[in-house]
């Protein structure tokens, strides 16, 4: 995401605003906030959250007058949706008169009709119309002890994928104008692929290299006696040792605009590789993604796997031949004698995820 961060903006120590550009013009505007505990019988704690109340306000209107900005507002606010004296409550108010939805009640309302609003949270996200059009769903995540102690959750919101995919050249190109930050980056770099290099090629570019060294060198002063002449035969060598590079081993084009951690070293890359495949993986198999999925009566369990249709589990469980081949690359790496199956029933659901967990 560092890449899309195109301006930053902080106030009282309270609220911070950045602002990230995306394909087709598209803005998402995140502020957080961090509102002031118990502020009702504190002057200074009532003044900082009118403060930030009054930021907040020239926030949401600069996001108002942007063209496609998905705004959200996340944070502590210190204040429960009920407790309309607390000075810190007209930040709620002015997000609702600004047609922004608390993201958990409305994700829960479109799926539940049941469902009943009743928890008291001081932790929230808060989307304009179009960020809810591209959120997916928002839930809240309990913070394991392991990690630190708080009473507070972490509250999620998932969006669309394709809002951050911006792959599709012709349509960036067409609205590029409309925001300057958001201009392709088609710079493209050459990358050499050593593992493409065969024990032919090896021994070409063993023998080449001896006699390219010994031809050129032989011609240069044998005795190296001031940085002249270090830096002259430096230079030489780094440019006989490239050119013989891109003469033998193969290469390959790599765009900066969809490629990242270029310069960091290969065991580091491919680790970061695994662990990404295992999130996506594990998320994958969450059960509570096919109920927001098909929009599902009751939420799956262990216990009632059975109860989910055949056609929803059929659908659902078609993208494990995405992971699958990836996953015995990654087990074969690391020399794991891991059996996963070809595909993912309720029957074998519970011991796969075991496997994988």
């Amino acid at each position: 995401m560092e890449k899309h961060l195109h301006h930053t903006e902080f106030s009282e120590g309270r609220i911070i605003n950045l602002i990230f550009g995306f394909k087709k013009s598209k803005q998402l505007n995140v502020t957080c906030c961090y509102l002031p505990s118990s502020p009702k019988n504190d002057v200074t704690k009532t003044k900082i959250s009118a403060a930030c109340v009054e930021k907040l306000n020239k926030l949401i209107i600069k996001s108002n007058n942007t063209k496609n900005s998905y705004a959200i507002v996340i944070g502590d606010f210190n204040v429960t949706t009920k407790n309309k004296s607390d000075p810190n409550y007209p930040s709620i108010r002015l997000l609702k008169n600004n047609g922004y939805k608390d993201m958990i009640k409305y994700h829960q309302e479109s799926l539940d009709n049941n469902f009943t609003h009743s928890t008291n949270r001081i932790d929230y996200h808060y989307g304009n119309r179009n960020l809810l059009e591209q959120s997916i769903h928002s839930y809240t995540q309990s913070i394991p002890q392991s990690f630190f102690n708080t009473d507070h959750k972490i509250v999620i919101t998932l969006l669309e994928k394709t809002f951050f995919d911006s792959r599709n050249k012709d349509l960036f190109e067409k609205f590029m104008n409309v925001l300057p930050f958001n201009k392709r980056n088609d710079e493209v770099k050459k990358v050499f692929k050593y593992d493409r290099m065969t024990v032919e090629l090896w021994s070409s570019y063993t023998n080449r290299s001896r006699s390219t060294f010994k031809y050129r060198f032989s011609k240069e002063p044998q005795e190296i006696n001031n940085n002249n002449t270090l830096n002259r035969q430096w230079d030489l060598f780094e440019k006989c040792l490239i050119e013989l590079k891109e003469h033998i081993i193969p290469q390959k084009s790599i765009n900066f605009n969809t490629s990242s951690n270029l310069d960091l070293p290969l065991e580091l890359r491919q680790m970061n590789n695994h662990v990404i495949l295992l999130y996506q993986v594990k998320q994958f198999l969450n059960l509570k993604h096919i109920k927001i999925r098909f929009k599902l009566y009751f939420t799956p369990t262990l216990s009632t796997l059975h109860n989910i249709p055949r056609h929803v589990w059929a659908t659902y469980y078609e993208g494990w031949m995405k992971y699958l081949p990836r996953l015995k690359i990654l087990l074969d790496f690391n020399k794991l004698s891991i059996t996963l199956p070809s595909t993912v029933t309720p029957d074998n659901f519970v011991s796969t995820k075991d496997e994988i967990y």
